[in-house]
């Protein structure tokens, strides 16, 4: 399986940093609703790393939401303790703490802020109550 995971880390490594060559939806049936490929293997075999819900949403929160645009991107996993939900039994786990867009200075597209009130000038008209 060319899946990468905690497990597949040395002992001794907590972090490792991946390149995405492109984000694509999961095949149905699959646990993780994104996979990256990968731009190169990172351990022997290791050509993609599924993203479970968490990984997801730090990547939209850290990349933005479009899937197209993290192609290039460079992201930083940290090997985290995990509760496997299908065995209950502890194990290594990756969790994305950090990543860089391949084109520095696009900021990740955000929800548009409310346009800011403007100071109501006063008057001399009165106002009914």
């Amino acid at each position: 399986q060319n899946l990468l995971k905690g497990s597949d880390l040395p002992r001794t490594t907590r972090q490792v940093s991946v390149k995405i060559k492109e984000a694509r939806e999961a095949p149905d049936g699959f646990a993780s609703p994104v996979i990256l490929d990968l731009a190169e293997e990172v351990f022997p075999g290791k050509t993609a790393f599924p993203l479970n819900i968490t990984n997801t949403r730090a990547l939209v929160e850290l990349l933005g939401d479009d899937y197209d645009q993290w192609a290039g991107a460079t992201v930083t996993l940290a090997k985290v303790a995990v509760n496997n939900p299908q065995t209950g039994q502890s194990t290594w786990g990756l969790r994305v703490i950090d990543a860089r867009p391949s084109k520095p200075g696009k900021p990740p597209a955000k929800p548009a802020k409310p346009a800011k009130k403007t100071k109501v000038e006063e008057t001399d008209d009165e106002v009914p109550f």
